[in-house]
């Protein structure tokens, strides 16, 4: 099982560093090292057999969670008091199927009628 784990805490760090990091944050990456250090860790524990989750080995990754809470709290609140604090933007209204010079809507058979005519008369000119 721990293999498992191994690979989950791998792919989840892989993915905070290339997908989000470049795109979203930069405190992602720290997050990232976080989980990939948990893949060694538990890589570690899984193929030497040593039980790294009690005793002084639990402590230290304990500690080592800690710290990269400590880290990683303050970026994120931050963040998510400035989003709350901006006002929500409105999603974009869907145009489809409204004529921009008379801004109403026609219906989808009435746009398939008026494509097919178009069609018609370039065919027939």
């Amino acid at each position: 099982m721990q293999y498992v784990y191994t690979l989950m805490w791998l792919v989840v760090g892989l993915l905070l560093i290339f997908q989000l990091g470049r795109k979203e944050d930069k405190v992602f990456y720290a997050a990232g090292a976080f989980f990939l250090f948990l893949a060694g860790w538990w890589g570690t524990a899984a193929f030497t057999k040593l039980n790294l989750f009690h005793g002084t080995w639990g402590w230290i990754l304990r500690g080592v969670a800690a710290v990269f809470l400590l880290i990683l709290v303050p970026p994120f609140v931050k963040k998510y008091r400035r989003e709350r604090s901006q006002p929500r933007q409105e999603p974009p209204e869907d145009m489809t199927g409204v004529d921009c010079v008379t801004h109403e809507y026609e219906d989808e058979e009435k746009q398939k009628g008026k494509k097919n005519y178009e069609a018609e008369n370039r065919t027939n000119n």
